[in-house]
């Protein structure tokens, strides 16, 4: 059985208070048959259960669902396009690190722009702005959120919440957690982490040791 269900995890956000998009979970198929999305109105449809901004797309003409290889399982989730600015915050263990804003000058933060794509240039045209450029009181409540969302899971280790910020509505949104942020010279967490003092070697140290099975 798959662990990561991105929309039983949504329940329990909305469920303990943090604000998420409005989600729905339908058959691919019958997605496809009757989208039942308004047309010209920006949406997002991601698996499941996966992780790294597979099979996430951005889209607002409903043609091009017709074109999509979907890999990702049965069913989809449809969500909300929420306008704004990237937020991710690093969980380590109780404490939240930091809250990075992550810019693209094209496209959305999807799998290439957390990855080399050597053709796309994706890397070179993201950007990582720490601490984010965002009101104080937007910081302090995804750092608590993150941390909340950490807990409600049942997490240990490390985690990092993604978050979408309406800087026009003032309203911080709740995406996803990822409970295997990564690891590479690229990664969100070691960054936060190097920004408060905790160098590569003694983030995985720590890690290491905080390691058990239940």
């Amino acid at each position: 059985m798959n662990l990561l269900n991105k929309y039983v995890s949504g329940v329990f956000f909305a469920d303990a208070g943090i604000r998420i998009p409005k989600t729905r979970m339908r058959r691919w198929v019958d997605f496809l048959d009757n989208p039942e999305v308004q047309p010209g109105v920006k949406f997002v449809i991601k698996p499941v259960c996966d992780g790294s901004s597979n099979g996430v797309y951005l889209l607002e003409d409903l043609a091009l669902l017709d074109s999509l290889e979907w890999d990702y399982g049965e069913n989809v989730l449809i969500e909300e396009y929420i306008p704004g600015i990237e937020l991710s915050v690093g969980v380590m263990g109780n404490r939240p690190l930091e809250v990075t804003q992550i810019d693209v000058t094209s496209g959305f933060y999807d799998y290439q722009h957390k990855y080399h794509d050597t053709a796309l240039n994706a890397i070179e045209n993201t950007f990582h702005k720490i601490p984010a450029e965002i009101p104080e009181k937007i910081r302090e409540e995804a750092l608590e959120n993150a941390l909340k969302a950490h807990n409600l899971l049942g997490c240990r280790g490390i985690s990092r919440s993604d978050f979408r910020y309406n800087d026009v509505n003032g309203k911080l949104y709740l995406l996803e957690i990822n409970t295997h942020p990564g690891m590479t010279e690229f990664s969100l967490v070691p960054e936060q982490a190097k920004y408060l003092g905790i160098s590569f070697n003694e983030l995985v140290e720590w890690i290491i040791e905080q390691a058990r099975c239940d």
